[in-house]
Formats: structure tokens, sequence, C-alpha cells
């Protein structure tokens, strides 16, 4: 037997197969009907692990997708930033000119390529970006917008993004990194494997027909067939 070697999901759909479809097999021996109590409340603890598992794996990709908008709005913002304060400066005289790229080359010092970084990367360039963001630079830039483009609020929304990406990345992660199966997951597939071996036991001291024992155990024994075939362990 692997029956230990089952994964968890796998359980649950065995316990939901005895306390629904071998149900009626299982109340027609008095001793047997005495584990479905048992086999009933953790059918309920599955039910809710599996509802918990959903949920993590629904927070997950929620704060993947907000990761990849916000990846979007950091790179649009960058491509916008870089590239305006490179075609405004011959614009403008030798001082103002040397002033806009000295200021876009300290706070994009990696240019174009920021965009192809980790998020936690990008984080922290935006990060040392806003430290640098200088009220002298605002002005700078007011004075040089051209009529209908903000390139203050262009900056900071490209800045902003940045650390919005690298706190929800890291949310990402730590949600990510949760075990998947603590403590009390293990104590309930210790409890499920004796709740089986305990029906395996009382079903030979019942002689339960083979009918009833096809109902009852032949979807155990399929799993537990493929369970030892991935171990690559000889059935015993």
């Amino acid at each position: 037997m692997a029956l230990s070697d089952l994964r968890t999901p796998t359980m649950g759909s065995l316990t939901h197969h005895l306390t629904t479809t071998a149900r009626p097999v299982l109340e027609g021996s008095p001793m047997l009907a005495a584990l479905l109590p048992r086999l009933d409340a953790l059918q309920a603890e599955f039910v809710t692990l599996a509802q918990t598992s959903q949920a993590h794996a629904t927070a997950v990709a929620e704060l993947r997708s907000q990761a990849t908008s916000l990846d979007a709005q950091h790179d649009g913002g960058l491509d916008r930033c870089y590239s305006l304060l490179g075609a405004l400066a011959p614009f403008f005289d030798a001082p103002q000119a040397a002033a806009l790229i000295e200021l876009r080359d300290r706070l994009m010092p990696g240019g174009l390529s920021m965009k192809q970084r980790s998020y936690q990367d990008e984080g922290a360039a935006a990060a040392s970006a806003k430290a640098a963001f200088s009220d002298a630079d605002k002005d700078l830039l007011r004075a040089v917008s051209p009529q209908g483009v903000d390139l203050v609020a262009a900056m900071d929304a490209w800045i902003a993004a940045g650390l919005e990406l690298r706190d929800v990345d890291a949310a990402r992660a730590t949600r990510s990194d949760a075990p998947k199966d603590g403590p009390a997951v293990v104590e309930m597939r210790r409890r499920w494997m004796k709740a089986v071996g305990a029906l395996r036991a009382v079903s030979e001291m019942v002689e339960l027909d083979a009918d009833g024992r096809a109902t009852v155990f032949a979807k155990i024994e399929e799993e537990d067939a493929r369970a030892v075939a991935r171990r690559g362990l000889p059935e015993v």
C-alpha cells in the first residue's frame, strides 16, 4: 500500500466517494456504518481545505495580474519620460539641455534597459529615483513641459508604478511561498490513512461481498496503484 503517497486532493476525492457512492454499502453493516461519522468529519475538513486552497490560488493569481498591469504602467512611463527628456533637450539652450540630460540619466541611469529588470529591481530603481527627484528638478520640468504635458506628473506616475509593483510582487511571492501542507494537513492525512485502514480491517471481519468491496475499495486501490507506479515500486 502507498496510501501515504496519495496527494491530498486525491484523499479528498476518495473520501467524497466513500461518504456518497459507497455510503449505502457502509450503512448496510453496523460495524462499517460506525466508521461513517469519522469519514464524514474528514470529508468536511477536505472541503474546507479545498476552499482555502482555491482562495489562496485566486489571491496569488490576482496579485500576479496586478503586477503585470503595474509593470506595463512602469514600462510605459519609463518610455515616455526617458524619450521625452531626450527629445526636448535640443530645443533649449546649453545649460538647460545639459540639465535635462543630467536629470534623465540620474533618475533613469539604466535607460530603457531598466524595463528588462526584475519587478523587485524595477521597484528599487523607482525608490532611488524618488529619493533623487528634487524640488529643483520638478521646477526644471515645469519650465520645459510642452503645452498639455505635465512632466512632473508623468515622472511621479512612473515612480509610483515602480514602487507599487515592488510591493505587489513581494506580496505575491510571500503568498506563493506559503507552505501547502502545514501541520494540520499532515495530521488530517494521518487520520485519513487510519480511517481507511480501519475500513479495510472491518470489511474483512464482516466478510463484505465482492460487489460491496468493489464499490468501497476499487477507487482506493486504483489510486494506490497509481501512487506505486509514480514511485516506481513493485506492487505487493
